[in-house]
């Protein structure tokens, strides 16, 4: 006698049908036909069957052998079944079958859910680049309103980031790649793929504060795009004007065009392109319908300065920042002595004594006006506007978020505020900053006969150094992996997330976790997080992600029998 074995792998959940009719699952794509079986211990046709929706007044009955619905489209199989002709959005949610016996008796009760989605829309990617050569790639979805999609991202066909975010982030080294990218949105039951496009970076939109030389665009509102409107920019400061009229533009100024959207665009600003710069929005019957401002500051590059030496008779030394000709009067200076700062103000000149100047320590320096972004501890200057530097004024700064108060009168400082000071000029200095100090610092300067003169106010942010983080890992029983970039206790809300692999950055947003599917795990490749803010930067340390994949077969044993 032969024994003859034959092994059956069947993955776990997935059989072969043949049947004309699906059997409703959970999750349906809009317009699918199926049914809600009932159990089989109620398929007598003497029961009466009567199937409910909860979320709508839907009912379907069987009595005495006879259906009644109120609702198209729904029917009673003859085995109490309930079938759907053609499920829509308004079908989702539970319905309950009640099931009672010829003599009226109650046999048995329960209940299905299901839930039906549209047909996912073909999306196309939108790109946006900043400022510093980085750009944004958005998938959009029109208007779709569907809360379900979730959106995976390709470089050159392969996935990069598969998440609910339609954003993601190529840095600027990215865009100079010339790689093309796609999108693809999908929801339980149905996904569909964008065209891919190739992301090329050419213009920068404005900030507040240019370099000499950038080439820009201030956008104009986009609920002013439209094409049949006439546009006019003119700047404040001189009689350079750009109007489009009847689909025409003129422009009285070279280098300064305008962009189909009606944006302003600067091929390479010059220090006289600083001020602010005014629109006005026409209909095409003559109504003006929009108007607003938008400001600029060009600086020219700082130049590199040399240290210049004048030794006294007594040994003493004065060294002066030398700059040469430059007129740039928003430069400030900062001294530094082996490397650690000791003096930071607009005074271009450091003072040593003979014993200072017998230490042989070496001497450098830098500019440093306050920025808006600043990182806690920096020791920095607000400047008060050069037309109220008499001395003679008085000067009052106030923090807005805070009772901080520094002033000056009849030549007398005084201040509540430990590490803030009140420079010759007026200027706010703060020796260090703190979280604290964030807000908008308004100063007030009078007269000599107590004449109020002027009014302004500077705002400044500071953060904290950003923390290391270190890469966390959590597998799931597909073999596909979930990375974390944790920071600990750590709560800036301003902390961005950048991913790495293999050095060459994937992923970067605020969103701290990037997903590996399982061949992306079976690849042992090196991954590293990187946490930010405006003003510093953290990056963890490598890691290789191995994930054991958990796949569950089912093995069926048939034995099979002959006689030789």
């Amino acid at each position: 006698m032969i024994f003859q074995y034959s092994l059956l792998l069947i993955l776990c959940g997935f059989t072969a049908l043949s049947v004309s009719t699906e059997t409703c699952g959970k999750d349906l794509l809009e317009g699918t036909s199926c049914i809600i079986k009932l159990p089989e211990k109620y398929n007598d046709k003497s029961n009466y069957i009567k199937w409910t929706h909860f979320s709508s007044d839907a009912v379907i009955e069987r009595r005495n052998k006879k259906t009644k619905s109120n609702t198209p489209g729904l029917t009673m199989e003859e085995d109490g079944s309930l079938r759907f002709q053609s499920v829509s959005l308004k079908d989702t949610g539970t319905y309950i079958y009640t099931v009672t016996s010829s003599d009226g008796t109650e046999i048995g009760k329960g209940e299905a859910e299901i839930k039906v989605y549209e047909k996912v829309p073909k999306p196309t990617v939108k790109i946006n680049c900043t400022a510093d050569g980085n750009a944004a790639l958005t998938c959009d979805v029109g208007n779709s309103k569907d809360p379900s999609l979730t959106v995976s991202w390709y470089e050159d066909g392969k996935l990069i980031q598969n998440e609910i975010n339609p954003q993601v982030f190529l840095s600027s080294t990215q865009v100079q790649e010339n790689k093309t990218y796609s999108c693809e949105t999908h929801n339980p039951v149905s996904r569909v793929k964008s065209e891919s496009v190739t992301v090329s970076f050419s213009t920068e939109t404005y900030g507040k504060d240019l370099l000499v030389g950038t080439s820009c665009i201030i956008k104009l509102p986009e609920k002013y795009n439209g094409k049949s409107n006439d546009i006019k920019w003119a700047h404040f400061s001189s009689d350079a004007i750009i109007e489009r009229r009847n689909k025409k533009t003129k422009s009285n100024t070279p280098g300064l065009t305008m962009e189909e959207d009606g944006s302003l665009r600067f091929q390479s600003v010059s220090l006289k392109d600083t001020g602010t710069y005014i629109y006005t929005v026409t209909s095409s019957d003559g109504t003006e319908i929009g108007k607003g401002e938008a400001e600029i500051k060009v600086y020219e590059k700082v130049p590199k300065p040399t240290v210049k030496i004048s030794c006294t008779a007594d040994g003493n030394a004065a060294l002066t920042c030398d700059v040469e000709n430059n007129k740039d009067l928003s430069l400030t200076v900062s001294w530094c002595k082996d490397g650690k700062l000791i003096q930071n103000e607009i005074n271009p000149q450091v003072f040593l004594s003979s014993t200072q100047v017998q230490e042989n320590k070496t001497y450098s320096f830098s500019t440093e006006t306050c920025g808006k972004d600043l990182l806690e501890g920096t020791s920095c200057i607000i400047k008060l506007p050069e037309k109220y530097n008499d001395k003679s004024n008085d000067i009052k700064w106030a923090h807005f978020s805070s009772d901080a108060v520094i002033q000056r009168k009849n030549k007398k400082t005084k201040s509540n505020t430990p590490g803030l000071t009140v420079e010759e000029d007026g200027s706010l200095r703060f020796q260090s900053v703190s979280l604290k100090d964030t807000g908008t610092y308004i100063y007030t300067v009078t007269s000599s006969d107590g004449t109020e003169i002027d009014k302004g106010e500077v705002e400044i942010k500071v953060y904290e150094k950003a923390p290391k983080p270190t890469v966390k890992i959590n597998c799931t029983a597909d073999g596909n992996a979930a990375l974390t970039c944790d920071v600990g206790n750590s709560k800036d809300p301003s902390l961005t997330v950048s991913w790495y692999e293999d050095g060459k950055l994937i992923q970067n947003e605020i969103n701290h976790q990037v997903f590996l599917s399982s061949t992306q795990v079976q690849e042992n490749k090196s991954y590293s997080c990187e946490k930010r803010n405006p003003v510093s930067r953290n990056k963890s340390e490598s890691v290789t992600v191995s994930c054991i994949a958990k796949i569950f077969l089912c093995l069926r044993h048939k034995r099979d029998s002959s006689t030789l």
